[in-house]
């Protein structure tokens, strides 16, 4: 059988590590799957499978790779936070809950910073719940291809010609701006919550194991739901994106920090402040090629966020989302001080196993 086939029987987990091991997987390449476990849980299947000698003669033991605090968090990092000089370490994002938020409104909201951290550190982060959409732009496998895998994996997918229409199934269509050979960007329906993220990870391991690739010419695009966001939150999310742009620019590459297709939104600060109305925000920016794009509200009522770099990888895609999820819930309350929005402004805002991924991709850009 080959690794869809595998993947795709209802069988146990325990079952389907072992048979990728006699198919010759080995066990990094099953952990990258991130649809079977952790490295640890298919340790532990391959140590029973040596013991019982059920392992092919070829197989052979291989060590755990390791990486030193050194590699993980860098040394301009470690001067913005204390905490943060340790590697990070996988776990479950939080799921409780928040408390019931308080009613945003049209007037000014001052900015105590005392008061405002006192808060935030006293919240409690809410899990991601709401209707989101991804759009994953790659290349290296052509679109029957990429579908017939998707389709395989119990995935709906057809393909398309370019089109903005919301689909009740993921589309695969052209993009004129990409580079590369059989270049493609992935549409995903309408998702929703866990069960949203838990299809996205499905997919990402079609395009891994599909060799979908990715350079500077492709993007991630997130939208959410903004049919329960007013125009005093809209405001609010602008400005604290402001805020905090250099540093969301510091964990993502050079490519995404200021192209044609992600442009500032900094410059546009006295207009967004000073609108007044939604039209007035969306009126602040003459296109749709910004890292927050106001277009999508007028066209399918979400909010666009276009500034990360292409990927298919599964652990950026998904702390990307709870990053810009947290981001929208604080948003719903408050405004974060201007000269509070450094790095430890985001650890208040971020569950700490956000906020540590997000050091490493510093350390790992900036290597």
């Amino acid at each position: 059988m080959t690794v869809e086939e595998i993947l795709a029987q209802s069988r146990t987990k325990t079952w389907k590590i072992q048979q990728l091991i006699l198919l010759g997987k080995t066990r990094n390449e099953i952990a990258a799957l991130q649809v079977l476990g952790a490295y640890g849980a298919i340790q532990n299947v391959y140590a029973a499978m040596q013991r019982n000698g059920q392992l092919p003669s070829r197989t052979t033991p291989q060590a755990s790779p390791r990486q030193t605090s050194s590699q993980i968090i860098s040394r301009n990092v470690q001067r913005i936070s204390r905490d943060a000089s340790a590697p990070a370490t996988p776990t479950t994002t939080p799921t409780v809950a928040i408390p019931p938020p308080q009613t945003a409104t049209n007037q000014p909201q001052r900015e105590n910073a005392g008061n405002l951290i006192s808060v935030i550190g006293n919240r409690q982060l809410k899990p991601v719940t709401e209707k989101f959409g991804i759009e994953i732009e790659a290349f290296n496998v052509t679109r029957p291809t990429l579908r017939d895998a998707l389709v395989n994996m119990g995935i709906a997918c057809e393909v398309e010609d370019y089109n903005h229409r919301t689909r009740p199934q993921w589309k695969l269509v052209t993009d004129g701006s990409l580079q590369g050979t059989n270049p493609f960007e992935l549409v995903s329906p309408i998702l929703v919550g866990q069960d949203g993220l838990f299809q996205l990870k499905k997919v990402c391991t079609v395009l891994q194991m599909q060799n979908a690739r990715v350079n500077n010419s492709c993007g991630l695009h997130v939208h959410f739901d903004a049919s329960q966001i007013t125009f005093p939150i809209l405001q609010n999310i602008l400005i604290n994106y402001m805020n905090f742009e250099e540093e969301i620019d510091s964990f993502l590459p050079h490519s995404r920090r200021n192209n044609s297709y992600t442009q500032s939104i900094k410059n546009h600060r006295t207009a967004v402040e000073n609108a007044r109305t939604m039209q007035g925000l969306i009126s602040a920016f003459d296109g749709r090629y910004y890292k927050v794009n106001l277009q999508s509200y007028s066209r399918h009522n979400t909010i666009e966020f276009r500034q990360h770099s292409g990927t298919v990888e599964y652990e950026k895609i998904e702390n990307w989302v709870i990053f810009l999820h947290n981001l929208i819930e604080y948003s719903k309350n408050y405004k974060f001080p201007r000269s509070e929005a450094n790095f430890e402004g985001l650890k208040k805002l971020n569950q700490k196993v956000v906020y540590d991924f997000l050091i490493t991709r510093i350390n790992q850009i900036a290597a």
